[in-house]
């Protein structure tokens, strides 16, 4: 988060730098970095991070493809988190906390077509339902 947050990288710029910082042992250093953005509940791809007890907070959230037509739903997380999908993702501004709703739900292969107010409809393969996860909204 304190890439995104704080030093403004993109979702699908973080992950490399992120797993270099894990290596880092200072305790305090990341007890600073919670308490300055707040406590974050979830990192940038929509993910749970546990609390300094190790309590994770659970969201009630499934697959956009276990969803149906007139489904009124927020992107939660994704869970693959690719540079290459998260850049898809970005050039198509599926954003987490987007509100959408399904339209059609393709039976042959079960591609979606979705709807975010005051844009043109996007169309989703399977593939990328299977990877985004989301709540009722």
């Amino acid at each position: 988060m304190f890439l995104v947050e704080v030093m403004h990288f993109s979702w699908d710029q973080v992950h490399e730098i992120a797993e270099q910082m894990e290596h880092i042992r200072s305790s305090v250093f990341f007890d600073k970095m919670d308490a300055m953005l707040g406590y974050p509940s979830s990192d940038p791809h929509g993910s749970p991070i546990p609390d300094k007890d190790g309590r994770v907070k659970r969201r009630k959230e499934k697959k956009l493809s276990e969803c149906r037509a007139g489904d009124k739903l927020l992107l939660s997380s994704v869970n693959q988190g690719s540079d290459d999908f998260l850049r898809f993702l970005s050039q198509r501004r599926l954003t987490l906390g987007l509100s959408f709703t399904v339209i059609k739900v393709e039976s042959f292969d079960g591609s979606m077509q979705i709807t975010v107010k005051g844009r043109r409809p996007e169309f989703l393969s399977r593939e990328v339902c299977e990877k985004l996860m989301v709540c009722q909204a």
